[in-house]
């Protein structure tokens, strides 16, 4: 496959000081999406019973999320060797950004889901390319540590997004998590489109079809069949425990964001270390 290069300098020559901004961004991108994305899990069943949603529906609302990602990876990662990985992530939180603002204006099922869907689609990109990022920044000495470092991040963000959004929509309603998710998400996209420090690092460029390649080697296979049964397993218990707990059980908002926060919160303690143990 051809690589273009592009007239950056080698990254070695780049001060610490941009090396550790870069990794900022990465991480505040980390901390917003996540915080999104536990926010709006902990909402659906207040979602579900204002629209009376049927158990059709309330898979939708999941599924469509869900789905809109995986489809999105294969064009999203050829997009990302072609435009550059740090242009997909700044696109990825305004998409965010923009769902955000449709869940203010959701009334029905359908709607609630095109919002979702909207959602999973800027969740995905931000997520796939800053990940991504932070293994290209990484020496190979470290790389375990910071992408722990990162979803450490990432838990942390969702035990918080899940508390406040069940405290916020028990005292507040559905409208103030949304709002205060707009307001993250454009500070955050601001920094990311002042700061060029990204790019410095996304340098790699690529006319072939990579998944070709991948496709092919056998340890790729065997981690896409783990993430198969592993994804599977992640969805049923995150996505509907908060589900059964806020309809089923009845539990208030603030108990629901509490049940996704512990398991954000054992899920934070831990990654830092074990990135820590594989280097």
């Amino acid at each position: 496959m051809p690589i273009i290069s592009t007239d950056s300098k080698p990254t070695e020559s780049r001060p610490p000081s941009g090396r550790h901004i870069a990794l900022l961004g990465l991480y505040l991108v980390s901390f917003t999406n996540a915080l999104g994305n536990q926010t709006l899990v902990t909402m659906i069943p207040e979602y579900s019973l204002v629209f009376d949603a049927s158990p059709y529906w309330i898979g939708a609302f999941t599924t469509a999320y869900a789905l809109a990602g995986t489809l999105l990876v294969p064009p999203l990662g050829w997009l990302s060797d072609r435009i550059g990985k740090a242009t997909i992530l700044r696109w990825g939180l305004a998409i965010s950004m923009l769902s955000y603002v449709m869940f203010l204006l959701v009334h029905n099922e359908v709607s609630f889901t095109v919002a979702r869907t909207i959602q999973g689609i800027g969740f995905t990109a931000g997520a796939m390319t800053s990940l991504v990022l932070v293994g290209e920044i990484a020496g190979a000495h470290e790389r375990g540590r910071l992408i722990g470092t990162f979803n450490s991040i990432r838990n942390m963000s969702g035990a918080i997004g899940a508390a406040i959004a069940g405290w916020m929509v028990g005292r507040f309603g559905l409208l103030a998590p949304n709002l205060v998710l707009i307001m993250v998400s454009a500070m955050a996209l601001a920094l990311l489109l002042k700061s060029r420090e990204l790019d410095h690092y996304d340098r790699a460029r690529t006319n072939g079809f990579s998944y070709k390649v991948l496709a092919t080697n056998t340890n790729i296979q065997a981690m896409a069949a783990f993430r198969v049964l592993y994804g599977f397993g992640v969805m049923m218990t995150r996505t509907f425990v908060p589900i059964y707990a806020g309809l089923t059980l009845g539990l208030s908002p603030f108990f629901v964001g509490l049940i996704i926060s512990s398991e954000q919160t054992v899920n934070m303690l831990f990654q830092r270390f074990t990135g820590s143990l594989s280097d």
